[in-house]
């Protein structure tokens, strides 16, 4: 059976007029219909028109996935950047809360420290006061002054003028040592002694006397050599050199300001008189040079002249202590 798909099934039983008839098509053929052609045509139009709306938008620089992402990563980082600064202020901010608690644990215990110091000063003292048995004889007497008093007394009663009675216990096997007149740099008897050394701690409260020679004089004296050694302290400029700290007077405040803290190696020597027919003191006189490590400090005399002018207590370390009101 001979089959084309140009010619129909039954061509043979058609007549050739009809076949010639026949109009041969100008394109293929489209099984689409009519109608749903039509609407896709106007829905491909419509979705066409409004795709070019937007189109010109979307085809201006990166796309905006692009632009999408390209933002995002910009935020992200940025929010890093943020959180890591915020992250930093937080340890610092624990950094230095660890600080401030170490300064102050540090500030307390320094604190217990000097108290601590204190005490031990303090027992010292009385552990001298209280402690070995005194030699007899004149060289046994010094040797125990300079172990009793070298390092101060300790008080807490305010300055005594004078007039008055001093607050310091001594040990009375000591006390037995020294006649009841002896003269000594502040005045006389026992009492003056101990008001000397009660003063001069209050004025220098870290002061350290050390002998450094003992020898015999003449007669029955005794020959001593010491070095001392004062640090300039608060009490110092308010007790000793008061208008120092007269804010009025510029060079003084400076020149308070420059002695304040300052260490001073103040050499000095004494002398004792022993009674043999007494068996006891019956004066002891030192004398000091504050003058020459002021003037070390300060380098020039005219301003160690300005600090001695108006100070309670002279090169020499005798005291001038304001009369009562």
């Amino acid at each position: 059976m001979n089959v084309s798909s140009l010619l129909p099934p039954n061509y043979e039983s058609l007549p050739e007029a009809v076949m010639c008839e026949v109009a041969q098509r100008s394109r293929p053929l489209s099984h689409t219909h009519a109608a749903y052609s039509g609407v896709r045509t106007n829905l491909t139009r419509d979705y066409s028109s409004s795709r070019s709306a937007y189109l010109p938008k979307l085809t201006q620089g990166p796309t905006t996935r692009k632009k999408l992402i390209s933002r995002s990563r910009s935020i992200t980082r940025e929010d890093a950047i943020l959180l890591k600064r915020q992250r930093r202020s937080q340890a610092q901010q624990r950094y230095r809360a660890k600080v401030r608690e170490k300064e102050d644990a540090l500030g307390y215990e320094v604190q217990m420290l000097r108290e601590q110091v204190e005490q031990l000063k303090y027992q010292h003292k009385t552990t001298i006061a209280q402690g070995v048995p005194m030699q007899a004889g004149p060289w046994g007497v010094v040797a125990e002054y300079f172990r009793l008093f070298g390092r101060g007394l300790t008080t807490n009663t305010p300055p005594i003028l004078n007039n008055s009675a001093p607050k310091t216990e001594c040990p009375v096997n000591y006390q037995v040592t020294m006649a009841p007149d002896v003269s000594v740099n502040t005045g006389h008897g026992f009492d003056r002694l101990l008001w000397g050394w009660e003063t001069l701690s209050r004025y220098y409260p870290d002061f350290d006397v050390k002998l450094i020679r003992l020898e015999m004089g003449a007669g029955n004296s005794l020959l001593t050599s010491t070095k001392t050694t004062i640090t300039v302290t608060d009490n110092t400029l308010n007790f000793v050199f008061p208008h120092l700290l007269n804010i009025d007077d510029v060079r003084g405040s400076m020149l308070g300001t420059k002695l304040l803290g300052k260490q001073l190696v103040v050499k000095g020597s004494g002398v004792f008189i022993w009674d043999d027919a007494k068996d006891r003191v019956i004066s002891t006189l030192y004398s000091v040079d504050m003058l020459t490590p002021v003037l070390e400090l300060l380098g020039n005399l005219e301003d160690v002249s300005l600090v001695f002018a108006k100070a309670l207590v002279t090169p020499g370390c005798k005291f001038q202590l304001p009369t009562r009101q």
